[in-house]
């Protein structure tokens, strides 16, 4: 059902009540009533339903990713930066469907913008809808592969992106690619490293893991996270010593994380300095009562008695 079908069918009934209740034997005052609310009543859904119906169709719109079947009027005095700043500004004040509208416009000016479509991926990502992100970055791949997207100097963050997706999906393998990507492009970047760390520590990847952390702490050597995957690189390598030292440079860097205090206390134990190992297994569980978890998934991974 159009608006127009919708205007006319709620006009038509709201005019049948009005001429019955007019007809029935109520009072002056209630008919006087009636014959205010019940236009007030068909102002008001109209106006819910025109509204409801834009918001519909433009989700709809955005969703199919068909920029060029969207029936709109464009108007010539916007530029496609001025849809990409507006786009922006809806992400931040959380208009998650009027953002992806606008951007949607500013693609129709320029199909192949990696800005736009890195936006639009983000947007996608916002909503939790992760695979049609995959789907919208993975256009930005695709001209990179024929050419028809010129590279930038944001192309790094354009990976990270992608990466960041392919978390939410659990697709380790796939993150971990972008994540190289993207510290290929702009090495300064800790948050690449500590999310292409977490990557390599899913795949077991223990050798290329200790390579990306030194590679991190040589740049970040105040990064206690970094520290940390050494220390269980250490641990399920049997290469105590290295993961020991690793291990204290981390609570030497944050004493309140607590992840490194467990890891030392394994070190110990597994050296049977068990009093040693009390002490540092009490204050992990002080610092951060769910670290119990990360035992267990050592012990389920055959990597801890």
């Amino acid at each position: 059902m159009n608006t127009e079908q919708f205007i006319i069918i709620l006009a038509g009934v709201s005019a049948i009540i009005v001429f019955v209740l007019s007809h029935m034997k109520v009072s002056k005052v209630f008919k006087a009533l009636l014959f205010i609310l019940f236009p007030a009543i068909i102002i008001c859904s109209t106006i819910l339903q025109v509204s409801y119906l834009k918001k519909k169709e433009t989700k709809e719109a955005a969703q199919e990713i068909k920029i060029d079947q969207i029936d709109t009027h464009i108007k010539a005095s916007l530029t496609f930066q001025d849809y990409i700043e507006s786009a922006r500004l809806n992400r931040q004040m959380t208009r998650i469907d009027d953002a992806i509208y606008d951007v949607v416009i500013a693609l129709k000016k320029e199909p192949k913008s990696a800005t736009a479509l890195n936006l639009l991926g983000l947007l996608y990502f916002d909503k939790g809808d992760f695979d049609t992100a995959i789907q919208i970055f993975g256009k930005i791949e695709e001209g990179l592969r024929d050419s028809s997207i010129p590279i930038n100097n944001d192309f790094w963050l354009y990976h990270k992106n992608f990466g960041e997706t392919f978390i939410k999906k659990s697709m380790w393998k796939e993150a971990k690619e972008e994540f190289i990507k993207s510290l290929t492009l702009n090495e300064s970047n800790l948050g690449c490293y500590l999310e292409l760390a977490q990557c390599l520590d899913m795949l077991s990847e223990w050798q290329q893991l200790y390579n990306i952390c030194m590679k991190g702490t040589a740049k970040y050597p105040s990064s206690p996270y970094l520290y940390n995957y050494m220390g269980k690189v250490g641990i399920v390598t049997s290469h105590f010593e290295d993961g020991e030292k690793a291990l204290l440079i981390a609570v030497e860097v944050d004493s309140t994380f607590g992840q490194p205090y467990l890891w030392l206390a394994v070190i110990y134990h597994l050296r049977k300095e068990n009093e040693k190992s009390a002490i540092f297994r009490d204050k992990a569980f002080k610092l951060d009562p769910t670290l119990s978890e990360s035992i267990q998934i050592l012990k389920d991974k055959n990597l801890l008695e």
